[in-house]
């Protein structure tokens, strides 16, 4: 669904994860720590934020594989060399009233607490833990594990990335999101058992908080990824078949696109079967416009074509109109448009279904 680029992404970032579990930092790398250490007295300005953003960029790498970097609330972007190339243990953030931006790191722990809006960009994270954001922006992120409670984010939007692993709380009595909640498609997430994610019940709890705030994209996002990890630990193999047909034909109910698609595709191989063989048999009794349908012609067969294919997808029981005056030539073609007609309707439906399911108001 997202391509080999998503998937070599995701196996980058797991080889990383790998190398560099979560855990808390155990050196002191803040503020009061660097004027400490430098000996730096007075009020903080500009040229101390300044000094202390060079301070960090000249820290060892095996320092920083330790540090607990606390950033701080005036300091509104700390940008890193490269997520794979500058890792710190543990990030913590608390601005309160703030902005901040974070770009360029690995880092084992990101914790931000009490900010008005972060944007994190750029980043491999093993675990983010976010409490009392107002407003949060993730882009081009891998994250090993979001850890969330109730009513602690506001407006959370990602773009690309991924998670492989959520917690967050039951669906009552509080969802950890208060505003606007959107992961773009190109987000991956975990669609079978994994060692970080061992079971579908995150989803389900996110799509109850979904379902609560009237999200019904998000809703129904978190519905198809939870019955494509249901589909992996399903053992009946009927089951599992009738699983894979649903998410192909409208990926459970959720694509307005893929059943259209599906019914066009027919339209047209039922269409140009019908012109490449001739096979439409015409009734003797004809008159006004139907009198065009005769002829030997290359345009006489396909409006012939064109006139049996849409009977056999509009009209396929013959309820509309006294008498039919096509059909079939031979009983092979008669097969097929019976097969055409029942597809055809199953794909309306499945259309009609993922219309309702999108546009639905919650109860």
């Amino acid at each position: 669904m997202f391509g080999n680029r998503g998937a070599k992404e995701e196996q980058e970032f797991r080889n990383w994860l790998r190398s560099h579990p979560p855990r808390a930092g155990s050196l002191d790398v803040s503020l009061s720590a660097w004027r400490k250490l430098h000996q730096v007295s007075g009020q903080e300005d500009t040229a101390h934020f300044a000094a202390f953003t060079a301070w960090i960029e000249a820290m060892p790498k095996e320092d920083l594989a330790s540090a607990r970097l606390q950033v701080p609330a005036q300091l509104p972007t700390l940008h890193g060399r490269g997520m794979k190339d500058h890792f710190v243990a543990e990030l913590k953030i608390s601005c309160p009233g703030r902005s901040v931006a974070l770009t360029g790191w690995g880092a084992g722990i990101v914790d931000a607490n009490n900010c008005r809006y972060v944007h994190i960009k750029d980043m491999f994270v093993g675990r983010l833990v976010l409490h009392a954001i107002n407003e949060i922006l993730i882009e081009n992120c891998w994250i090993g594990r979001l850890q969330i409670g109730s009513k602690v984010v506001g407006d959370c939007i990602m773009k690309g990335g991924g998670i492989l692993s959520i917690q967050c709380p039951p669906p009552k009595p509080d969802s950890p999101f208060t505003g606007a909640v959107h992961f773009s498609p190109e987000t991956r997430f975990p669609e079978k058992k994994t060692d970080e994610m061992q079971d579908a019940q995150a989803y389900r709890n996110l799509r109850a908080h979904m379902i609560a705030l009237e999200n019904n994209p998000m809703a129904n996002k978190f519905y198809v990824l939870e019955q494509r990890f249901e589909r992996d630990r399903e053992h009946e193999n009927f089951a599992k078949a009738v699983s894979w047909l649903y998410a192909g034909l409208s990926s459970y109910g959720s694509s307005m696109l893929r059943p259209l698609l599906w019914f066009g595709g027919l339209y047209a191989a039922t269409f140009l079967l019908l012109l490449v063989t001739d096979g439409v048999a015409l009734a003797e009794d004809r008159f006004g416009w139907q009198a065009g349908l005769s002829g030997s012609d290359y345009w006489a067969q396909a409006r012939r074509a064109f006139f049996l294919t849409n009977q056999s997808t509009f009209n396929p029981l013959g309820i509309f109109g006294a008498k039919s005056i096509a059909a079939a030539a031979n009983g092979w073609l008669a097969f097929w448009l019976v097969i055409h007609g029942l597809l055809s309707a199953i794909f309306a439906t499945l259309f009609i279904l993922a219309v309702r399911r999108r546009f639905k108001i919650a109860s």
